[in-house]
């Protein structure tokens, strides 16, 4: 683990007259709760979190045990169920048992349900995935380890120009980040020249796309007719049910006839069905992930999300590992969990904090500073399909946003 600066840490205590420790405190346990999404709609990110959680508690643990300390770091896990009431519900029990720091809700609409609740309620929530750039509220206690999605607007609007898209069509799941995605892409497509046609959304839940189809296709015939169709592509705005999608959608002459490009790190797991992989080499469907992805920790968890349940780990749960280890030196330093306190000190220690997901700077609300999108599309190797990474998008909150190297483009 790279470790934070602990002599800049404490000066930065010291100068705005905060509690703490004379060095690294040996206290009592500490009890962190977990929302995740361990069924439902967000399942993937929510496994994929669980197993990161699990390891950053072994690993907390063991440098623990290493550097001589009694204290201990133990998680307490609920599912949200992808659901915003059940996600509710999960945080008043976590609430009862008495936990105050709490790393979740991981889906935006879930974590709408329960922000000003736990903001009145003094719990610190820390999400590793919420991405709804209405969220983005200074001064509460939600925290969150990644980027608002203005500048996931920003990175895949600068793909659609790169290859010479004009007019976009979204297929959105109807809910906060859904609608928040919508609006943000909207208006960078807008910036840039491009325009953004009338969204197709779909209830979440849903399962047959039928209906939603029958209006994409109608949309899609109608742009063909103004812009042809080189220069327009659907943007799909959906978890793990884009594998669904992309499924039905296979063998569609219209549906296929256009490009398609996606909206979060889930989408992995269109790999994982046959006819929705072909559908999306046919596509050339490209879709983002979420900070950095070379470390011998990610790919230890990666390899047990892929053994235990068989799916492909969703990069986001890397913040959550980052955001658990994040806690655990707040509260070695600062000698206590009171939430105050947290509020206070989190952002601190988030400024000398490089964890295995990035630069994990906070801007002034609470989100993370640095965005870093790697576009990867399936493409064919030795006989199968292969995700390959297409490009690479920076956003660096001091020196501006560019277009990084990628390893393999081929």
């Amino acid at each position: 683990m790279k470790p934070i600066s602990i002599i800049l840490a404490l000066a930065m205590l010291i100068s705005i007259n905060l509690p703490l420790c004379c060095g690294i405190c040996d206290q009592g346990n500490l009890t962190i709760g977990a929302l995740l999404p361990l069924s439902g709609d967000y399942a993937g990110t929510g496994l994929s979190a669980l197993i990161a959680l699990e390891q950053a508690e072994s690993d907390i643990n063991r440098m623990l045990s290493d550097t001589g300390r009694s204290a201990r770091i133990n998680i307490v896990l609920k599912d949200t169920k992808t659901d915003p009431e059940a996600t509710f519900q999960a945080l008043k029990d976590l609430q009862a048992q008495g936990l105050r720091i709490i790393i979740g809700p991981e889906d935006s609409a879930s974590l709408s349900r329960v922000r000003e609740y736990a903001n009145a309620s003094g719990i610190i929530l820390i999400s590793g995935s919420s991405t709804a750039p209405s969220l983005a509220i200074a001064n509460d206690t939600t925290f969150r380890m990644v980027s608002d999605d203005t500048h996931l607007g920003n990175a895949i609007v600068g793909q659609m120009r790169k290859d010479e898209i004009r007019a976009v069509v979204p297929l959105a799941r109807d809910d906060l980040w859904g609608n928040d995605l919508i609006n943000t892409t909207a208006n960078s497509l807008n910036s840039e020249g491009g325009v953004m046609l009338n969204p197709i959304r779909y209830s979440p839940n849903t399962e047959d796309f039928a209906q939603a189809f029958a209006d994409l296709r109608t949309c899609l015939r109608d742009a063909m007719e103004q812009y042809g169709n080189g220069s327009i592509a659907v943007y799909l705005i959906a978890f793990d049910e884009a594998k669904d999608i992309l499924s039905q959608a296979s063998g569609d002459p219209v549906l296929s006839s256009v490009r398609w490009y996606g909206s979060d790190p889930s989408e992995v797991l269109i790999q994982q069905d046959e006819r929705a992989a072909q559908f999306a080499n046919k596509v050339r469907f490209i879709y983002p992930t979420f900070g950095q992805e070379n470390s011998t920790v990610y790919r230890k968890i990666s390899e047990e999300v892929r053994q235990r349940y068989g799916i492909d780990m969703i990069s986001y749960a890397i913040n959550d590992y980052d955001a658990a280890w994040l806690v655990a030196y707040t509260y070695l330093v600062a000698g206590s969990d009171d939430p105050a306190t947290f509020r206070k000190m989190l952002p601190i220690f988030a400024k000398t904090y490089r964890g295995y997901s990035g630069e994990a700077v906070l801007n002034d609300a609470g989100d993370r500073a640095f965005a870093i999108y790697t576009f990867w599309s399936l493409k064919a190797s030795n006989g199968t399909l292969q995700y390959k990474p297409v490009s690479k998008y920076v956003f660096n909150p001091y020196e501006g946003a560019y277009w990084s190297h990628v390893e393999d483009s081929a």
